[in-house]
């Protein structure tokens, strides 16, 4: 893969400068590696939310989609295209649901709708985070840590959510939608595991 190339080349250079150790060119080109992949990623993000007119949207969905994922498990592609193109993809269906929602349902049903996807998570973090996979093992020694972190963020999410919905900051119906592909993707992750 390109990122994986170029993240090489950049430890050899690194080493070639007497940077890092010979011991460290494995590890430093991961960590590279992972870098130029986020780096990309984000870019292409913000490149399809500013097509979208979307740029505020991308901006919480790269933050909540990650905090949360990060540490509660759930899919992971086996391709960086194919993880790239499922996190584009799954951005711009949450705006074009974020968009028509509550053109289907009303403000009730919608609310509705928001705290099934919260409650959901809530109790799907608590029975099954962190949801491990294949692509991205997490060592035995981390899962509880895992856990605790992925209860955290989760609870904090809700609860700037519910905030949000009482003093009627139409974020809440955003952060509700990417809350829901995070519900989804651990369940998939789940289904997969078995």
């Amino acid at each position: 893969m390109l990122y994986q190339k170029i993240a090489c080349k950049m430890a050899e250079y690194l080493e070639r400068e007497a940077v890092i150790e010979k011991e460290q060119k494995e590890e430093c080109a991961y960590g590279l590696e992972m870098l130029i992949s986020s780096i990309c990623l984000a870019g292409m993000l913000f490149g399809v939310a500013y097509f979208l007119k979307a740029i505020d949207k991308a901006v919480l969905y790269y933050i909540l989609f990650a905090w949360i994922r990060k540490y509660a498990g759930g899919y992971h592609a086996k391709t960086y295209i194919g993880c790239t193109s499922l996190y584009l993809l799954t951005f711009c269906f949450s705006v074009f649901m974020e968009r028509n929602l509550l053109y289907i349902l009303n403000l009730k049903q919608m609310q509705s709708f928001e705290i099934v996807v919260m409650i959901s998570l809530m109790i799907t973090v608590v029975f099954f985070a962190p949801i491990e996979n294949v692509n991205n093992p997490i060592e035995k020694e981390n899962k509880e840590k895992y856990y605790y972190y992925a209860l955290v963020r989760t609870v904090t999410v809700i609860i700037i959510n519910i905030v949000c919905m009482i003093k009627r900051i139409e974020v809440y119906h955003w952060n509700s939608i990417c809350l829901f592909w995070v519900l989804i993707y651990m369940y998939i992750g789940k289904w997969i595991r078995k």
